[in-house]
């Protein structure tokens, strides 16, 4: 999953993870590029990596460096940004003192 694009006809990166894409001077941005590939340029979006000259892994599978961007929204979140994995939550009492317990147990070898 790519987490940024090149937008071709303004000529900037676009940063998938931020809210305001990377560009809080543009407020439609959004809106604009998650319109369905039949209703805007087909070469709007390119692969990041693919514009700064890397090995994009579309192209190398011979597919093309055109990217869309899902409409779909999580909680606030812009599209295509990384899940919130069970690590970034804080560890509760409970799981704490069962944590603790299994280190030192493993650790006593038993």
């Amino acid at each position: 999953m790519a987490y940024g694009v090149y937008h071709t006809k303004y000529g900037i990166t676009i940063n998938l993870t931020f809210e305001d894409l990377g560009h809080p001077d543009r407020p439609g941005l959004l809106e604009e590029i998650t319109q369905p590939v039949g209703e805007r340029d087909r070469d709007l979006l390119q692969c990041l990596t693919d514009y700064q000259g890397g090995d994009c892994q579309c192209a190398l599978a011979d597919k093309t460096p055109w990217m869309f961007v899902r409409r779909q929204r999580r909680a606030g979140r812009s599209p295509g940004a990384p899940p919130y994995g069970w690590h970034s939550a804080p560890l509760g009492d409970r799981r704490r003192v069962v944590g603790d317990h299994r280190s030192r147990t493993m650790g006593e070898g038993g």
